[in-house]
């Protein structure tokens, strides 16, 4: 009997110890789950760079030439006219010495004064407004054709002229024979110009011309 309840006794000591031994055990492990440092996830920084949309640059338009009236362009073309009949008043006695044998060497620098005087005209006319007038597109077209053939004839006197000089006086001439050639076509061409003029020199009170003088 004593050995049994020995038996007894031993197997209820060893049941004890294995409880307390798994109290330990559950303790330790949720003290140790308590003190896990929790898992965090790395903080991502992220840069926003602002959009900017380019500067634009307004640049101011060119400055307009203003719109003259129909009389100041009238006016203006009128003193072109008149500048070209100052030019060409000597033109024909200077032309008459040069057949004549005279003076040549005075001949040929008024000669070479003319046609230069007429390429500063020709430049001038150009430059001319004239869409306030009625009719100036015309117009400007028209006076344009007669100083350009009436330019091409003024190069032609001044080779002449430098021929009878240098050559003898009286010898044949190309140049003055295309002058010949030229002349009608010119006269023509002033005509027809003075033809748009002349009415809009009468509606604006400005001067009337011949061909003679352009």
């Amino acid at each position: 009997k004593r050995s049994k309840g020995v038996l007894i006794g031993a197997i209820v000591a060893v049941v004890v110890v294995a409880v307390a031994a798994a109290a330990v055990v559950l303790v330790l492990s949720s003290k140790k789950s308590t003190n896990a440092s929790p898992s965090t996830s790395p903080s991502i920084t992220t840069t926003t760079t602002p959009t900017t949309s380019p500067s634009t640059t307004t640049s101011s338009p060119p400055p307009t030439t203003p719109a003259l009236s129909a009389q100041s362009e009238a006016t203006s073309m009128n003193n072109l006219l008149l500048n070209s009949a100052n030019t060409r008043g000597p033109l024909q006695s200077v032309v008459t010495d040069v057949q004549n044998c005279g003076d040549l060497s005075y001949d040929v620098s008024q000669l070479q004064q003319i046609a230069s005087a007429r390429a500063s005209e020709l430049s001038s006319a150009q430059a001319l407004q004239t869409s306030a007038i009625a009719n100036g597109g015309l117009l400007k077209s028209q006076l344009l054709t007669a100083l350009r053939i009436s330019l091409r004839i003024d190069h032609d006197y001044v080779s002449w002229a430098q021929e009878q000089e240098s050559g003898g006086c009286g010898s044949y001439s190309a140049a003055y024979a295309e002058t010949n050639t030229l002349n009608p076509q010119a006269t023509d061409d002033k005509a027809a110009f003075l033809s748009t003029w002349d009415p809009i020199a009468q509606q604006y009170g400005l001067t009337q011309f011949n061909d003679g003088q352009i």
